[in-house]
């Protein structure tokens, strides 16, 4: 059998949702922050540091029928984790999820930049987090966002994520169908030529 340690995939990252990789430590953290027991809705406001060359790339908001101004949002991308984090998996974005609660935390997100995080690319993206609320602050730095090589899915974790994305247009046991179909396919050829022939015949 194939040694999965050694292959390149082992040393991929994986999104875990429909995001641009710039940010997806800041969401990381901020997901990390409230579970330590802060309510959305008690936020005063949150500070995102990234390396300089992400600031303009991440730190705006959304324009309406833009996608890619969805997926490269961090304040859209953290508000959806923190009040609909089923939305952040909707690849299409057709619509956007929006709603004044999420508006209004989006208001509260500022992107900035920090000296010393662009020493750590290309091998980990960070993002440092504080968020504020009337009593309390609470900060984490994140080198390393679930599905990079430090924090790498499991097959259940993939599983999860094909799951959360596809079920909007397959049912579970079709899934269960493609994911078995996947991994078997890292390691053998047949399994391969399948999928890709079931794939390629999709839709018909």
């Amino acid at each position: 059998s194939a040694d999965w340690s050694t292959s390149a995939l082992a040393q991929t990252s994986i999104k875990p949702f429909c995001s641009a990789k710039q940010l997806l430590a800041a969401v990381a953290g901020f997901e990390a922050i409230l579970a330590r027991g802060i309510d959305a809705g008690t936020i005063d406001s949150v500070h995102v540091s990234v390396p300089s060359d992400f600031v303009a790339m991440t730190g705006h908001g959304i324009g309406a029928g833009n996608r890619l101004s969805s997926i490269t949002s961090a304040p859209y991308q953290m508000a959806l984790a923190a009040l609909r984090r089923d939305a952040l998996y909707d690849v299409a974005r057709d619509p956007f999820v929006m709603t004044d609660e999420i508006a209004d935390l989006m208001k509260k997100i500022t992107v900035m930049a920090e000296d010393g995080l662009a020493d750590h690319l290309p091998n980990q993206w960070p993002a440092r987090i504080e968020v504020i609320t009337a009593d309390r602050k609470e900060t984490i730095l994140i080198l390393d966002a679930p599905g990079d090589p430090a924090m790498p899915f499991s097959i259940e974790d993939v599983a999860a994520k094909f799951h959360a994305a596809a079920g909007r247009t397959l049912d579970a046991a079709a899934i269960d169908g493609w994911v078995e179909r996947a991994r078997a396919s890292v390691i053998d050829d047949d399994a391969l030529e399948e999928l890709q022939t079931e794939y390629l015949g999709f839709g018909r």
